[in-house]
This record gives C-alpha cells, structure tokens and sequence, in this order.
C-alpha cells in the first residue's frame, strides 16, 4: 500500500540513501520517491490519500466514497451485503475506482463464489479449498459458512499461578469487537479482583489461593482439554 503513493519531490531529500558498492570506492546516492514503511508519518501519508480518493469521487458517486473513507482498516476492505447482486456490482465499481487511482485491490475473499467473477485468480486469496479458514482483522473467518470462528486456548500444566501468568492467559484471548465477552467477562472481573490487591500481590508472587481457585475454574472452563 506505501508503495503506492508518491510523497512530495521536495521531500524526497529527506529520504536520502548513500550506499557504498562492495569494490568500488565510490558513494551512491538513492532517493526513496514513495512512502517509506516505518516512518512516523507512512500510515497517516497512505492512508489519508486513500481518503483522497473518496474525496474526489464524492459528488458522483456517495455511497462508494463512504465505504472507501470508513470500511477500510489501513489496507484491508470489509462490507457486507444484503443480496449478492448488489455486492456484484459494488465489488466492480470499488475494483474499478481504485485501479484508477492507483490502488490495485488484491486477496479477494467472500462467501459467494459469484461476487468475484471476472476476478483474476492471482488476485484472489489463495486457499486450498473453499472451506478454509482465513484471518481478518486477526479474527478467524470460514468463508462457506459465513461464520467467524474463536479457538479456545490449549490446556497446559501451570503449576503455580500468578498475575503475570493470569493477564498472559486473558490477553490470548482475542476478542476486539466484545463477541466474547459472555465467556470470558468472568475472567476479567477476577483479574480486577487481582488489581485489587496489587499492594500485595507481585508480579510473578503465587496468588493467595481463594483466587488461584477461581482462576483455575474459569481456566478450565475457557482452555481445550
């Protein structure tokens, strides 16, 4: 996505390069002409001009400059749709605007084969199969099913628990947009009870065993066997 936007040519100083060849006595200076990954400034520059396209094609067409400026996360594109001619047809008009403007769109993934007719196989996700599971947004999705999918975390021997141990457990479950919060809201009322007593309880200090107890409980409950 960087790559695909130019920064100003009175910038381009400021992304200077002296390279010295094995063998030559000689220094090389390059340029880097477009947005470099890992400056401050790259995912504001790439995706602000994205925005940009939504800006330019907002009085012809409003509806696509809507999505384009608020159902991207950074480079990835989610939407969903309420029949699939409609998604067709969107699918090809966001395909074709940001062609336009230099943003090729690639690893297609939907669940209905036809959306993506008339879409090179190079640009879809390589997948074994239609039935296989894909990450977005770091969420595991089946595609066929239309079904996001959480994995329960593996069971292992602790042996002695601890708050570090304890939030090491809970942050693995990753579950951004709160569909878990039902299962896992008793682990986190007692990670508060933990906070509580942060006076006394160290890091990596054995929890008293009231709350050992009740973590271990709900470990068992959240952890594959």
């Amino acid at each position: 996505m960087y790559r695909m936007v130019y920064v100003n040519p009175k910038h381009a100083n400021l992304q200077s390069i002296l390279w010295h060849r094995p063998g030559t006595d000689g220094i090389e200076e390059y340029r880097l002409l477009t947005v470099s990954f890992g400056t401050s400034s790259a995912a504001f520059q790439a995706i602000r001009s994205v925005h940009e396209v939504g800006e330019q094609i907002k009085s012809s067409n409003p509806s696509l400059a809507s999505a384009i400026q608020k159902d991207f996360y950074v480079d990835d594109f989610l939407k969903s749709f309420f029949s699939t001619d409609i998604a067709f047809k969107f699918r090809k008009e966001l395909d074709d605007t940001l062609n336009e403007y230099g943003f090729k769109l690639r690893k297609w993934k939907t669940n209905e084969q036809r959306i993506l007719e008339n879409v090179d196989d190079t640009d879809r996700e390589e997948c074994i199969s239609f039935e296989s599971t894909f990450k977005t947004l770091g969420i595991a999705w089946q595609a066929h099913s239309d079904e996001f999918i959480f994995k329960s975390l593996e069971h292992e021997a602790v042996g002695t628990w601890t708050k570090r141990k304890v939030l090491s457990s809970i942050a693995k479950l990753f579950d951004p947009l709160g569909w878990l919060a039902p299962c896992i809201i008793k682990a986190k009322i007692l990670m508060q009870d933990i906070w509580r007593l942060s006076d006394e309880i160290s890091w990596d200090s054995e929890l008293p065993t009231q709350l050992a107890s009740q973590w271990s409980s709900i470990f068992n409950e959240i952890t594959k066997q």
